[in-house]
């Protein structure tokens, strides 16, 4: 933080009555990391220095605790762009697009996302805790968006009757829109990303829901998607595990092998019916992850001291 932004956080404060002059003088004099100072000696909160300087600026400040980025808003600023402006976009009202940002005192922000994404900009106010958690939370359904990058282009691993292995593009083994394609893919490559253990994809009656797991704990990877797309999803995935398309009434297993780049990674697959359509899950057995971390164990690392 410059001084001169320092010098106006800190008049914000002492005219608000939220910290003395000499409070401030003494914090300011010991460190130009003043917010920070303020914030671990416990005397201010985060949220009261920010609301404090929104309300200021006369700008509304949000809690974004749980709030997840949607896809129509990711249309409109991409994760790149929100990542790189350190902003998160908000709500569509009116004709407005709404966009959170902690840098209250950057000047032409509005302006220049105004003339990124066409729209009248309205901007609110949080903490930059509050943003990095968001745009950490909502990466699942920025990557839904994004294409496939270059380095993850997947071939699938099929063994033939004499033991040799030949590779099939995914697009060449399914009829699909590349729409689910792309969808597909890229709930694969954010799991692996993740380092997750398995994806599970459940059939709601208001949409289908996608989640990892992640460290034995479940985590939504992306908002809810539309019923539309359940049939098309479960088909792509069917015919990748060389599993029955049309029967929808028993439970079944396969598995595909994928290759990414250098690396062969296993995924196995367990479908089974539901009221709504059918659920899956998918267990991802990364080898080449599991050798990497194998490496790295020793008997200190798992806590036994030396004479045991």
């Amino acid at each position: 933080m410059n001084i001169s932004k320092q010098q106006q956080i800190g008049k914000i404060l002492v005219d608000k009555n939220l910290i003395s002059q000499e409070k401030f003088d003494s914090v300011n004099e010991a460190s130009t990391d003043f917010l920070d100072n303020l914030i671990n000696d416990d005397f201010l909160s985060e949220s009261e220095i920010y609301e404090a300087i929104a309300d200021q600026y006369h700008i509304t400040f949000v809690c974004l605790d749980g709030f997840t980025i949607t896809v129509e808003l990711f249309n409109e600023l991409s994760a790149k762009q929100a990542l790189h402006f350190e902003v998160v976009p908000y709500a569509i009202e009116d004709d407005i697009l709404k966009i959170v940002t902690a840098n209250i005192f950057e000047s032409h922000l509005e302006e220049k996302l105004e003339t990124i994404t066409g729209w009248k900009i309205q901007l609110l106010a949080s903490t930059p805790t509050a943003i990095k958690e968001t745009l950490k939370r909502s990466e699942g359904t920025a990557q839904v968006l994004q294409d496939v990058s270059e380095e993850f282009k997947p071939v699938i691993i099929k063994e033939t009757q004499d033991g040799h292995e030949e590779t099939v593009r995914l697009e060449a083994i399914d009829d699909e829109s590349a729409p689910v394609i792309r969808l597909v893919n890229s709930i694969l490559n954010a799991a692996l990303q993740k380092r997750a253990s398995d994806i599970h994809i459940e059939a709601f009656e208001h949409g289908i829901e996608i989640k990892n797991r992640i460290d034995g704990v479940l985590y939504s990877a992306t908002e809810v998607l539309d019923r539309q797309y359940h049939a098309a999803l479960i088909s792509r995935l069917k015919v990748m595990s060389e599993l029955d398309i049309a029967e929808k009434r028993i439970p079944q297993d396969g598995r595909f092998k994928l290759r990414i780049g250098k690396r062969n990674i296993d995924f196995r697959v367990s479908i089974l019916p539901s009221v709504y359509g059918e659920d899956i899950v998918i267990r991802i057995l990364d080898k080449s992850s599991l050798t990497e971390s194998m490496q790295q164990l020793s008997l200190n690392s798992l806590g036994l001291a030396e004479k045991h």
